[in-house]
């Protein structure tokens, strides 16, 4: 979706690409998210970017999770973290970050957002607000678009050093 503002022309256009967007752009025509993100943001200022690692047919343990958080075995500069738990044994949330903050790190059970599917998935969710979304999207082009950037710029916001291979 792409907006403009007619009383505020120097606001520019506000393009919006959700992830079910992308996918589509992708199946259909071929174009990767980072070729959209080239072509349309090399010289546009950011202001909110979501980026996410995607954990599919296997689960992090969020008892894991927040026995680590509780013993300070997490390494993040974010002030808040929240653990919310699902209604039925599927569909916890753990937030890092607080809800007006410059970067945000959600770890949530996918599979029950989305619903009656068979197989596990938890997704690893960054967004950041400007100025930060604007140095995540020079720091993806500086990798040269590389998808290993991605769990990179996540571990440098939060990391489990001592869960082992958590991304």
């Amino acid at each position: 979706m792409v907006l403009k503002n007619p009383d505020r022309p120097d606001m520019g256009n506000h393009v919006i690409m959700s992830g079910s967007c992308l996918s589509k752009i992708y199946n259909e025509y071929g174009v990767s998210p980072f070729q959209i993100l080239d072509s349309m943001a090399r010289d546009a200022r950011v202001t909110r970017l979501d980026i996410a690692v995607d954990i599919q047919h296997g689960y992090l343990d969020f008892n894991k999770l927040e026995q680590l958080i509780e013993y300070e075995l997490i390494t993040t500069d974010a002030d808040t973290v929240h653990r919310f738990r699902g209604v039925t044994i599927r569909g916890d949330t753990i937030y890092i970050g607080g809800a007006q903050s410059k970067l945000r790190v959600r770890i949530y059970d996918k599979a029950a957002e989305l619903g009656n599917i068979d197989y596990e998935w938890t997704r690893i969710e960054l967004q950041a607000r400007k100025p930060k979304a604007d140095t995540i999207k020079r720091s993806i082009f500086a990798s040269g678009f590389s998808a290993s950037c991605i769990p990179a710029i996540i571990s440098g916001f939060v990391d489990f050093p001592t869960y082992g291979d958590w991304q």
